[in-house]
């Protein structure tokens, strides 16, 4: 698909981001998605991986999110052997993606409180260790809130309420699966293989849509 300068503006992109865009599109109104993602992805990955975010459904971006998490989840469970809170997360986002049922969703929130105190608790140790228990947090957290706004919106009849409150979850989608792939990239810095595999799966999946 196509991605025009108008689309950026649309999905909020950042005054920095938005400066790099215009230069990119000086000469042209129009370019290719997978053009401009790996235009960006060189220059700033996590701007990559937020411009495929925002192409994705909200099932997708939680399968964005998980995959990413999985590539670096040997990080930690190396220097924790026997700690399975991290993973134990990644499985809940899992779940919900095989069985998006409000029990499950709960369980994810409970999986991405646990994630995250393990993470804070990873803090001591590298930064390498501490991102890939933030990337399953962040897996986590978007099964459990990326349709939480919705589900509580089905309470009123106003359309306006559902409409807002779906925005409110695809914020929520986008805000967290961008965080699981940036603290993936992030315990990866000198690993360009492990952020051309994140992005191009993240590219397959807009192909689903």
């Amino acid at each position: 698909m196509k991605l025009s300068k108008q689309w950026f503006t649309d999905n909020s992109a950042c005054f920095a981001g938005m400066d790099w865009i215009n230069k990119q599109y000086e000469n042209e109104t129009e370019i290719e998605h997978t053009e401009i993602i790996n235009r960006l992805l060189p220059f700033n990955f996590s701007w990559a991986s937020w411009t495929i975010c925002k192409l994705l459904s909200t099932e997708n971006r939680i399968k964005y999110a998980v995959y990413a998490a999985k590539q670096i989840l040997h990080i930690y469970e190396k220097q924790y052997p026997n700690d399975d809170r991290p993973r134990k997360a990644i499985n809940a986002a899992e779940n919900y993606l095989n069985n998006p049922c409000e029990e499950n969703r709960i369980a994810a929130g409970y999986a991405a409180n646990v994630a995250y105190a393990t993470a804070n608790a990873a803090a001591v140790t590298t930064a390498a260790v501490t991102a890939a228990a933030y990337a399953a947090y962040a897996t986590a957290y978007a099964a459990a809130y990326a349709t939480a706004y919705a589900a509580d919106a089905a309470a009123y009849a106003n359309a306006y309420a559902n409409a807002a409150a779906a925005a409110y979850a695809a914020a929520y989608a986008t805000y967290a699966a961008t965080y699981a792939t940036d603290a993936a990239a992030y315990a990866n810095d000198a690993n360009a293989e492990i952020k051309n595999k994140i992005i191009n799966y993240g590219l397959s999946l807009i192909q689903e849509v």
